[in-house]
């Protein structure tokens, strides 16, 4: 059964000792025990209304230069079912563990990140939707969570591979896959009246020559250049031929009864 009188305090500072600690709870009534861990501390009061007034004036209180979560312990803080972490009363960060093994305690989730970085609080409990044990890890710091996040997402913790990522976050687990690219839209196929109107088209259309090479227009240009060159000569040879010496007949008329056979000397 869970004590009443006792407190959990988070998000201490690393400065803190325990006489730090104990000077600021005794002030709203006497201490049975005090706790001291890294980062959190449990005190035990001897009266529940002594335990009431320090969550109610010290959570949230800036202490050393962190402000703390103060809260009646829960006792081993293993949740039973439910659809998410503790609320975050102490405004710390926060990274979510997915598929952590189920025999594990919010004391494993500690130990499983307490290289990362200053693990102010630490929780455990099954998820109400998948049935899987969650885990939330807690940091005093937004760069000690992020740094949390590289070294912790997909480490193995007892033959379980678990996932970590940013509270909030809406790419939970196993839906936080690589994008994959949009898939091809795929064209209808054409319709009978598109099919003959292309076809129509392809009739009617033109063809279009190809333009020769560079190389091959100008030697082209250079062979039509030289045959109209020689054919333009052959048309003045033939000229100068047709305008020759011709025979110049004279005027008067030929009689048809002159003999051309030259008349015997007399």
């Amino acid at each position: 059964m869970t004590s009443k009188t006792k407190v959990y305090a988070g998000n201490l500072s690393k400065k803190a000792h325990e006489d730090d600690v104990g000077h600021l709870f005794e002030r709203y009534g006497p201490i049975r025990k005090l706790e001291m861990k890294l980062g959190y501390a449990f005190i035990d009061y001897e009266d529940v209304r002594d335990a009431d007034d320090a969550v109610e004036k010290l959570d949230g209180y800036s202490f050393m230069g962190t402000r703390l979560t103060v809260e009646i312990s829960k006792g081993p803080r293993v949740h039973g079912v439910s659809s998410g972490p503790p609320p975050n009363r102490s405004g710390g960060f926060r990274a979510i563990c997915e598929n952590v093994p189920p025999s594990s305690s919010w004391q494993d989730m500690k130990d499983f990140a307490r290289k990362s970085g200053n693990v102010t609080y630490a929780d455990v409990w099954t998820d109400s939707a998948s049935g899987k044990k969650m885990g939330v890890i807690e940091f005093a710091t937004k760069s000690e969570m992020w740094r949390a996040i590289k070294e912790l997402d997909r480490r193995v913790l007892k033959d379980f591979e678990v996932l970590v990522y940013e509270e909030g976050d809406q790419g939970r687990g196993q839906e936080r896959r690589p994008a994959r690219s949009p898939p091809r839209r795929q064209r209808s196929p054409p319709r009978r009246d598109e099919m003959r109107r292309d076809e129509h088209r392809r009739e009617e259309a033109p063809l279009r020559e190809r333009s020769p090479p560079p190389q091959r227009q100008h030697l082209r240009e250079r062979l039509v250049a030289e045959r109209k060159a020689r054919e333009d000569a052959g048309e003045e040879r033939e000229m100068d031929t047709r305008s020759g010496p011709q025979t110049v007949l004279d005027d008067d008329p030929i009689d048809d009864n002159l003999s051309l056979t030259p008349s015997p000397s007399s």
